[in-house]
């Protein structure tokens, strides 16, 4: 008969093995079987030559990887990165570095989805580090998170920007898996934000959860949204931009709630909502018809 580690800790090699028989009824759902965390990370320069943004440093290790697809002379390069492991469990740690500078354009997004496995106590960390100088222009569109029931992360993204550089960033964060009705009672989550403007602070955001029963209905809190998306529009003229964000927003329902708001010359636009498709079309929709290339990554349509 196989013998195989207790699935329900993949991170300890201590634990005795046992019969997989009684490990497949220990697992719980969500669980991966993965024996050993990940540290992944990958670094990404661009620059401009001669009016054409190019790739000037790319560092990745596994499970992290870089492709570059074609996107139709837009004259904004993309990258897109893929998490070859499938997935995060706890004690994984993911580490991307964008930088853009020397006029560039570019545009960051993901191969899928990120899932956020159940765990067993230790937690997932994510860190983003965006930096942009003057004249480049930057945009991060990660496709969405998906926290299954009892996820521990804890992610940090922070942005830096000078004068004249130009930032569109957000992400959708789904709370459970939509399709099979999930609702998460169990996990933590630690989301924060940070955006400097030529080095000085002018913003940071901060969601840190972890009793979800008490937070998920709350009218000050969720009020029963599966899921949440946040945009920003720093550098440029991101405070001219309210107008237009607030038309493309239009009204909502009780299922689709979404704000726009200007801080320190910081675009902040916020969505909450029931539908976690029907929130993704309205942010998607929204990255289209808000940015000047009218466009959103092609292997968002996949």
């Amino acid at each position: 008969m196989k013998r195989v580690l207790d699935a329900t800790s993949p991170y300890d090699r201590s634990l005795p093995a046992h019969d997989e028989s009684v490990a497949q009824t220990l697992r719980p759902s969500g669980a991966t079987t993965r024996g050993v965390p990940m540290e992944g990370s990958v670094r990404l320069a661009f620059s401009a030559d001669a009016g054409a943004t190019r790739l000037v440093d790319l560092y990745q290790q596994a499970p992290l990887r870089a492709f570059f697809p074609r996107n139709g002379g837009t004259g904004e390069l993309e990258a897109v990165l893929a998490n070859v492991a499938g997935g995060l469990v706890g004690g994984d740690r993911l580490s991307t570095q964008i930088t853009g500078s020397g006029g560039a354009q570019a545009l960051v997004t993901t191969q899928a989805a990120e899932k956020v496995y159940r765990s067993a106590g230790p937690e997932v960390r994510v860190d983003c580090d965006i930096t942009v100088s003057a004249d480049a222009a930057l945009a991060w569109m990660p496709q969405p998170t998906i926290l299954f029931d009892g996820a521990v992360l804890n992610r940090r993204t922070q942005i830096s920007f000078d004068p004249g550089a130009r930032i569109h960033a957000g992400e959708v964060v789904a709370y459970g898996r939509a399709g099979s009705g999930e609702r998460l009672s169990s996990g933590r989550l630690s989301d924060v934000w940070e955006v400097r403007r030529g080095g000085r602070f002018v913003w940071s955001d901060r969601m840190a959860v972890d009793d979800w029963p008490a937070v998920r209905d709350h009218p000050a809190c969720f009020a029963g949204a599966r899921a949440s998306a946040l945009f920003i529009h720093a550098g440029g003229d991101a405070a001219d931009g309210i107008d237009r964000a607030r038309a493309i927003i239009g009204d909502r329902s009780e299922d689709l709630m979404a704000g726009a708001t200007v801080i320190d010359g910081l675009l902040i636009v916020r969505w909450l909502g029931r539908d976690a498709k029907i929130l993704l079309a309205a942010y998607t929709d929204f990255w289209r018809r808000y940015r000047s290339t009218g466009r959103v990554p092609r292997i968002w349509a996949i």
